[in-house]
């Protein structure tokens, strides 16, 4: 073996200065390093996340300046804000500076809702829970533009027993594809399109559950003992959509019309006369 291998080595050289010890430096890093540092991550993320301009919902702050009350409003207990000039409840529809409007459109709703049929007054069963009821407001515009005052009896359908207040719920919508479709063949056809709208439409189809009510507000009923059995789908139910559609499809049926197999919303009827553009 060759001398003196594996014999440590004795050295009189010094280590070099700073050899094998950490090294303090206070120089400073170059200017703009962790800029730059900044940037390459900015510009990955922005890579990887499309980036818009955010902006907040102009009807959620329309919505928010209209509920600003002052203090001194607000200390008294009998103090309803309106939301929009839409009243949220029938205590606000009362004390609107619009309660005339209000109370036409809601006695106009229980004309014809008794018109209709739509319930009847029966004695409170102590054996059945009994759905909520409430007023629901709304301001629209009509042909001439001019003011309407909407008031709605809707059903609390989220108090509903399955399989005893409801059984199937699905009601079918018509796709945004086929009316598309419909829209380009009457304009390449040269034909006219119609377009109409039901006044209450779910009333006009027949409940198919034994339904208990609570009466609402200004209804000729103020017995605790007596309650109302709705005898039509009435707005707010979870069945009053397919009742309604299936309704429709009876009679669009009955006229002879075929309902397609893409979309259950879709109905034709063929004639042999030309179609007249």
């Amino acid at each position: 073996p060759v001398d003196g291998a594996g014999e440590p080595v004795d050295s009189d050289e010094e280590p070099v200065d700073g050899a094998g010890e950490p090294v303090d430096s206070d120089e400073e890093p170059v200017d703009g390093a962790e800029e730059s540092q900044e940037q390459q991550s900015e510009t990955s993320a922005k890579g990887r996340y499309p980036t818009r301009e955010r902006k907040g919902l102009l009807r959620y702050i329309e919505l928010c300046a209209a509920y600003d009350v002052s203090d001194e409003d607000s200390e008294g207990e009998d103090t309803a804000p309106v939301v929009g000039d839409v009243p949220r409840n029938y205590k606000e529809a009362t004390q609107s500076a619009e309660k005339e409007e209000w109370g036409g459109a809601m006695k106009g709703q229980l004309v014809s809702l008794l018109d209709n049929e739509t319930f009847q007054v029966v004695p409170r069963p102590k054996d059945r829970k009994v759905v909520g009821s409430r007023w629901v407001y709304s301001i629209k515009s009509g042909l001439n533009d001019e003011v309407q005052y909407k008031a709605r009896v809707v059903a609390k359908g989220f108090s509903q027993v399955a399989d005893i207040d409801y059984h199937e719920t699905f009601s079918p919508t018509a796709r945004m594809t086929s009316i598309r479709m419909l829209l380009q063949l009457a304009v390449a056809e040269s034909l006219k399109v119609h377009q109409l709208d039901f006044d209450s439409a779910y009333l006009n189809a027949e409940i198919d559950c034994e339904i208990f009510m609570e009466p609402p507000e200004l209804f000729p009923c103020n017995r605790p003992s007596e309650v109302l059995k709705i005898k039509k789908s009435l707005y707010g139910l979870k069945q009053s959509g397919r009742l309604w559609n299936e309704m429709l499809h009876a009679y669009l049926v009955e006229k002879n019309f075929t309902r397609s197999l893409v979309d259950t919303c879709v109905y034709t009827q063929f004639n042999e006369e030309p179609v007249k553009p």
